[in-house]
């Protein structure tokens, strides 16, 4: 009993030290493994390190990286801006697509790049007048469904520790599951927000009303005060007060 125990309580002093003192998880996370394994479980160091998934590793850091430049070089942010390009004024699909745009995103290597979109997403709900609320699940329920896929953190996981386990699993299906799971969860939160815009905030290109109130009544009577100088004076230092 006292095994599980100790390992439990290593493991939660190295995520709360990673946490506090901002260093990679997993960085402090391997040797703390190798001296449970050794120092706790009495395995040999040789069985520990031969438990790590090298290959697994190597395909995470091959597909993150080629998708890391994508996003470096700016191909992701044009692909945003030629989507949003094609929406035009129809604040109504606008959740449907953030939540393709950070599915696609999140399909890319690392699910918490597609937090990229958050900030393009949230003031064009604010001036569309989408419930901001709606835009964020959208966000991050596109961000859960892309996550899943076989180029992505979790799909790649979860396919490999279901193949170390004899399970037969196709990454396609993993996929399919994490997407419908994901739109219904989109469809409940549209049912419940709302996806048109409220009432008077129309399209996204007429969203900011550029026009100002006008003072009431103020150049009619500086109209009508033309040519009296002293009532000019007079009404212009009533508006100053």
């Amino acid at each position: 009993m006292f095994q599980p125990l100790a390992a439990i309580a290593i493991f939660v002093t190295v995520f709360v030290t990673a946490s506090l003192r901002n260093v990679h998880l997993g960085v402090l996370m391997f040797p703390a493994a190798c001296a449970v394994g050794v120092w706790v479980a009495g395995m040999p160091l040789k069985d520990v390190v031969g438990g790590f998934p090298i290959n697994l590793l190597v395909l995470l850091a091959g597909v993150t990286y080629f998708f890391g430049i994508a996003q470096a070089n700016g191909t992701v942010d044009r692909l945003i801006g030629g989507v949003l390009a094609r929406v035009g004024p129809r604040p109504q699909v606008l959740p449907f697509v953030f939540f393709a745009l950070a599915g696609g995103v999140s399909a890319m290597g690392s699910p918490i790049s597609g937090l990229v979109v958050a900030p393009v997403g949230m003031p064009i709900a604010r001036r569309a007048g989408i419930d901001p609320v709606l835009m964020a699940l959208a966000i991050n329920a596109g961000i859960c469904a892309g996550a899943f896929s076989p180029t992505s953190l979790f799909g790649i996981v979860s396919y490999g520790a279901a193949r170390q386990a004899g399970i037969d699993l196709s990454p396609f299906t993993l996929l399919l599951v994490s997407m419908v799971a994901n739109l219904a969860l989109l469809l409940v939160a549209i049912a419940l927000f709302g996806a048109k815009g409220r009432r008077g905030r129309g399209a996204i290109a007429h969203a900011d009303d550029k026009r100002r109130p006008r003072p009431p009544h103020d150049t009619h009577r500086l109209r009508r005060l033309h040519g009296r100088p002293g009532r000019q004076r007079h009404h212009l230092r009533h508006l100053r007060d």
